[in-house]
């Protein structure tokens, strides 16, 4: 009996410190063979079950939870939280998200009975992956921030570690990078202290996506470089989503034959995957646009799209489309560039995803500022509005563009009118210059050498001016004066 409570003291503590690796090589398979019910068997099953999901092992996974899934009632009351928790990251591996609430809230309120913290800062945590999946932001942060509180109180730094990784996944998602780079930064710190590698090449993913939005393009490729060379050695989907996201630093950093490299690599490994290969061929006309080669960048985004619609994935149905219209307006086809970025806003809008949202309005903008000055003008304000004292640099960049453009109508115009037409600077120069000769014609009396020193302009510049504008218009009506006067 002590040995075996010895052997669990050592397989939790390797489970506590992320050393899932040694956890495999000591964890007993005495499980498969005991009732399925005893106290031991049903710790051990646990930790097999995590192991699986981590190793991404469904059919061992499947495996391990079978009785609990079958019959949950029948787990020992002292390990119904535990129990319960199993069910929630067994539902969450298989996307099941409504169910690993539901269980995650279950377990939850079992440790709260008997007042274990412990797996209360777990049940917080699995929580928030679920009504993150859910899309219900607000409570996610919540529910992330108490099991920060927890893990902090009880020391457990491995697991505090994972939640701030957590957190800082969901405030990038959320848009709010300068708070997501603070919590990647304290995940990394804490992740560094332990072996898992895995958790610390996703912290390191996040925080270059973090750093590419505040224009910090090199600290990401760096951070990025890392993580790949742990993610080409698990396979799973961050391989494909590190080597697409390398390919746009790389294009932003000008590196272009280094990027070409990972392109090739990224279209190969995202062969037979529409979402992976949506994706790949996304960046591939990036990196074309970036070239001005907008034939081959039209023909990447219409496979990129086509993937994106085959698949029912909306948000790379929007990045398609956006692509589209950079394309366009690179070409000043600004009519075809307004359609795409449209129903591209559209359906980010639809996703509530706050940076796509903001970069589509500006770009829409660049798109619309000579048809529709007025609502380019209100796009770009709030674009402006959203970006005013934050970090992000690539979108202010984009900001500031549509915002020259709209200066130069400005200035090519006499004046703006929020719902008219606006007059052409020619027409503004014309109706000037009637006005300032026929007002020196007067000053002077009739006298045109006169009145053409007083705007100070030769004689042979206003004989020009007079062939082209109607000479009764620029001369002063004599005055009537009475007969005997």
């Amino acid at each position: 009996m002590a040995q075996n409570q010895a052997d669990a003291t050592l397989l939790e503590s390797l489970r506590e410190s992320g050393d899932y690796k040694k956890l495999a090589e000591f964890l007993p398979n005495s499980w498969r063979n005991s009732p399925e019910y005893n106290f031991e068997a049903i710790r051990l099953r646990l930790l097999a079950a995590e192991l699986a999901s981590r190793i991404e092992k469904p059919d061992e996974l499947k495996t391990a939870m079978s009785p609990f899934l079958r019959n949950i009632d029948k787990a020992p009351f002292a390990l119904a939280g535990r129990v319960l928790l199993g069910c929630a990251n067994y539902y969450h591996y298989f996307k099941d998200y409504q169910q690993s609430l539901k269980f995650s809230s279950q377990a939850e309120a079992a440790a709260f009975a008997r007042d274990d913290e412990w797996t209360q800062a777990e049940a917080h945590y699995l929580k928030t992956l679920a009504l993150h999946e859910l899309t219900d932001w607000d409570k996610s942060l919540v529910e992330i921030q108490e099991a920060i509180l927890l893990f902090s109180e009880q020391a457990r730094l491995y697991r505090l570690g994972l939640a701030y990784l957590t957190k800082g996944i969901i405030l990038n998602r959320l848009g709010r990078i300068e708070e997501a780079n603070t919590a990647l930064f304290k995940s990394l710190k804490l992740l560094a202290k332990f072996p898992d590698y895995q958790s610390q090449a996703i912290a390191r993913f996040h925080l270059a996506k973090t750093f590419s939005h505040q224009g910090e393009f090199s600290n990401a490729y760096q951070q990025l470089l890392f993580a790949h060379e742990i993610f080409e050695t698990t396979g799973n989907e961050y391989d494909y989503l590190t080597l697409t996201e390398l390919v746009l630093m790389l294009t932003a950093l000008k590196d272009f034959d280094e990027a070409k490299y990972f392109i090739c690599r990224a279209l190969n490994s995202s062969q037979a995957n529409l979402s992976a290969g949506a994706k790949a061929y996304a960046v591939k006309a990036e990196y074309h646009l970036a070239r001005r080669e907008f034939e081959e960048a039209g023909s990447a985004v219409r496979i990129s799209l086509d993937y994106a619609t085959q698949n029912k994935n909306k948000l790379q149905e929007s990045e398609a489309k956006k692509i589209y219209g950079k394309i366009c307006l690179s070409q000043k086809l600004y009519e075809d560039a307004a359609r795409y970025l449209e129903t591209a806003l559209d359906l980010a809008r639809e996703l509530q995803e706050p940076l796509v949202i903001v970069e589509t309005k500006a770009l829409l903008a660049q798109a619309i500022c000579e048809a529709n000055p007025s609502e380019a003008f209100s796009l770009l304000s709030q674009v402006e509005a959203y970006l005013e004292g934050r970090e992000l640099n690539v979108l202010k960049k984009i900001a500031q563009e549509g915002r020259k453009q709209i200066n130069a109508i400005e200035q090519e115009h006499f004046f703006v009118l929020s719902d008219a037409h606006l007059p052409q600077l020619a027409d503004a120069r014309e109706a000037m210059l009637k006005w300032m000769w026929a007002r020196s014609l007067f000053q002077a009396k009739g006298n045109a050498a006169k009145a053409a020193s007083i705007i100070g302009v030769t004689p042979t510049y206003i004989r020009k001016l007079t062939k082209e504008i109607p000479r009764d218009l620029l001369r002063p009506k004599k005055k009537r004066t009475k007969k005997g006067l």
